[in-house]
């Protein structure tokens, strides 16, 4: 089955987008609730570290998708 470069893009691109602004606001809300918790129940440090490094590694893997995304259709012409 053969793909066509261009429309491999444009849905990468698509489902891979870069963080939105609804994407910050869950991220700001769940920071939120776990800073809530921290009050009542005692949460390491290491968990927060580790949701960070989450969402940074999910924003490379991203931006190396859309990257790769756009080798592959640029190749293609």
């Amino acid at each position: 089955m053969a793909l066509d470069p261009s429309a491999e893009y444009e849905r990468v691109s698509e489902k891979y987008a870069s963080v939105r602004a609804s994407d910050l606001v869950l991220y700001m809300a769940a920071a939120a609730v776990l800073s809530g918790v921290s009050l009542v129940r005692e949460v390491s440090w290491v968990f927060f570290a580790g949701i960070v490094a989450a969402i940074i590694a999910w924003e490379s893997t991203k931006f190396r998708l859309r990257r790769n995304a756009r080798y592959f259709a640029d190749s293609g012409r």
